[in-house]
């Protein structure tokens, strides 16, 4: 066997074997420390099995639903209000039940009846609930002018409904506006 060769121990020679002790060191805990974090693999979410829900059409009487919210009970318009949006953003109306909605709105519109009595939950939630369901079955599909006019209608039938606005505010009499140029191009 060859011989080692003896390296003195000086300032020189100590310095390097420190910085290598501490090198091996740092990647020896590198590696701990990188086992015990996961991968990106093992933390990404595996995709659950999301069991979606197909609404059924609705065969809800929206009218009995109108007068079971305005019943007995001491609820505010706002609650009133809340609990017949659940209602219309599930409802799948007819192309009757639309149609019928369609002309009914404008007719309140047009007789100036749509805000005359908005202490009136029963009237007041009905025109809500028909202008909601004509505005989201329009939705802005091909800027269908029915639907800017259910949408202002519904605006100011709420605002009006929960106090909000003033039936002679600015607001209101702006969205009427609207409402005038959104019929003159229905015709």
């Amino acid at each position: 066997m060859e011989k080692v060769k003896k390296e003195k121990l000086t300032f020189k020679t100590m310095k390097k074997r420190h910085w290598a002790g501490v090198i091996i060191a740092g990647v020896a805990l590198g590696s701990i420390i990188g086992a015990m974090i996961p991968s990106e693999d093992e933390t990404a979410e595996k995709p659950k099995k999301v069991e979606q829900k197909v609404e059924k059409p609705s065969n809800v009487d929206w009218e009995v639903e109108v007068k079971k919210i305005v019943g007995p009970g001491n609820t505010t318009p706002t609650e009133n209000f809340d609990k017949i949006m659940k209602i219309a953003n599930s409802y799948q109306p007819t192309e009757k039940e639309i149609k019928y909605f369609t002309s009914y709105i404008i007719q309140e519109y047009n007789d100036k009846r749509y805000i005359s009595d908005i202490k009136n939950d029963d009237y007041m939630l009905s025109n809500i609930f028909m202008s909601a369901v004509v505005e989201n079955y329009y939705d802005d599909s091909e800027r269908n002018p029915i639907d800017a006019f259910a949408f202002d209608f519904f605006q100011n039938s709420k605002y009006t409904y929960r106090g909000v606005d003033a039936v002679d505010s600015d607001a209101v009499k702006s969205n009427e506006h609207q409402m005038d140029k959104s019929l003159a191009q229905l015709q």
